[in-house]
């Protein structure tokens, strides 16, 4: 198998690509007024970026000690990612007081044990029972390298359940929420192709963050089609559904 694909135009152009979209939607993110989940919104893609690096670094280089440290760097900023996400959720979804300091810490600290045993690996061979790259990734996949996959995917469920929960209390708002899911859904199927992995002799992560542009442009659309950081939808809730009286509602623009 080749593990080594020559570093052409053609095949670091998606990483490329990937690169450039995700840090001018982050830039225009960045630009906009202060509004409820900004903070986690900009955090998430400040990860992607770094992803993104990690990935291009790791389909360019032919060292493997290169290659395995940015596959790390891969897995870590994919969890990092799966955490910015939940804690944007809570907030965009009226949850504050769930964001305490350890809301954070607890998962993060969790991140860091599985970054360094990812990144010790040639020495225990815990999760791999080699040097994993490309498509070798899934061949040699130790049954322990589930429990970051399993974490991951555990964090975004309970993500799904927050914003489909919030989604069910305020449905003026499930057209923004139904586009964020099936943004975030994209990549994570892509994650468990290995059919298509094994052709493009890509890592599951390379490809995933490469399908992650899907979830980007969700995010972009949300925001600017929907308005999604506009109003709260608990917030917004609230007002209209227990209100007995007829009232007027700004933005956060000050406009009616």
């Amino acid at each position: 198998m080749q593990l080594y694909p020559p570093p052409d135009l053609f095949g670091l152009l998606p990483f490329l690509m990937t690169v450039v979209f995700i840090t001018l939607l982050g830039v225009l993110i960045w630009k906009q007024p202060e509004r409820p989940g900004k903070r986690y919104f900009v955090l998430i893609f400040i990860i992607w970026l770094i992803w993104a690096l990690a990935a291009l670094l790791e389909f360019f280089t032919r060292s493997p000690g290169v290659r395995f440290a940015v596959l790390v760097i891969q897995f870590a900023c994919a969890l990092l990612a799966a955490i910015a996400e939940l804690l944007f959720g809570l907030e965009y979804s009226g949850r504050r007081k769930w964001l305490s300091p350890g809301m954070a810490a607890i998962p993060v600290g969790i991140v860091l044990i599985i970054s360094i045993v990812l990144a010790t690996n040639p020495w225990h061979h815990l999760f791999w029972s080699a040097m994993p790259f490309g498509a070798a990734v899934i061949q040699v996949r130790t049954p322990y390298a589930w429990i970051p996959i399993v974490f991951h995917y555990c964090l975004w469920l309970i993500n799904a359940a927050v914003l489909i929960n919030c989604m069910l209390r305020a449905p003026a708002f499930w057209s923004p929420i139904v586009v964020l899911l099936a943004g975030q859904l994209i990549p994570r199927i892509a994650f468990f192709l290995p059919n298509a992995i094994t052709i493009i002799n890509l890592s599951p992560l390379q490809l995933t963050i490469l399908t992650t542009n899907f979830t980007a442009l969700a995010y972009f659309l949300a925001l600017y089609n929907f308005r999604l950081l506009r109003v709260l939808p608990l917030a917004r809730d609230v007002v209209l559904d227990q209100m007995a009286l007829g009232i007027f509602v700004l933005d956060a623009d000050e406009r009616l």
